[in-house]
């Protein structure tokens, strides 16, 4: 019997192929350092390019990876609404594919829901925040 899935990571992905790589290698290997019940589902949203086959290379690196699929994009929003309703998990996260929010915050997260908070949001726009590249608010 396995374990119950602890964690999903949901990543949403649209023409990836880039930077996809860089981020799955960073999930999964923060997933196995820390011993995680965990599956990390990338929604690819109708990309163009080899995102797809970039993700299934990683498959058989990490077998918790999961590969879900738009034929046509959507946008990123039903990218997200996707994952969220296919995770197993019994916490939730949602990580930009190119990782701009670290894998290792989740920890910061995970103790407030430790301590009986029902979600916990990370938001760049709080006070004392770090950004190391601030983007345009429109």
């Amino acid at each position: 019997m396995t374990a119950p899935i602890a964690l999903s990571i949901v990543i949403p992905a649209y023409n990836e192929a880039g930077r996809i790589g860089a981020t799955l290698g960073r999930v999964g290997d923060y997933v196995r350092q820390h011993g995680l019940a965990a599956e990390a589902l990338v929604v690819d949203d109708g990309s163009r390019d080899d995102t797809p086959r970039v993700v299934e290379g990683f498959q058989l690196r990490f077998p918790f990876l999961k590969l879900l699929r738009h034929e046509t994009n959507h946008g990123k929003g039903w990218a997200v609404r996707t994952g969220m309703l296919a995770a197993q998990g019994e916490r939730i996260l949602f990580s930009d594919a190119d990782l701009s929010t670290p894998i290792e915050e989740v920890k910061r997260l995970t103790h407030w829901l430790d301590h009986g908070y029902d979600i916990a949001i990370g938001s760049r726009g709080l006070p004392d925040s770090q950004v190391a590249v601030h983007q345009a608010w429109y």
